[in-house]
């Protein structure tokens, strides 16, 4: 599950950009790195793949607003 607060929007020149906030952002460098070290929780994998499937969709969402 993902924290209130976790994608901000920014905007400039016209376009809006979806981006995972601050906050997030830190959780997730702490989260590769107990990954790398091999001492993530079950609870804090699924985390890590909740925040990766975020990325994603904003990625995409980011593409579309793009081209639109």
């Amino acid at each position: 599950m993902l924290p209130d607060g976790a994608v901000s929007v920014e905007s400039g020149a016209g376009s809006v950009v979806l981006r995972a906030s601050k906050p997030l952002q830190n959780r997730f460098e702490v989260l590769v790195e107990r990954k790398k070290s091999a001492t993530l929780t079950q609870k804090e994998a699924a985390e890590y793949d909740a925040i990766c499937h975020l990325d994603e969709a904003l990625s995409w969402l980011n593409r579309l607003a793009r081209k639109a």
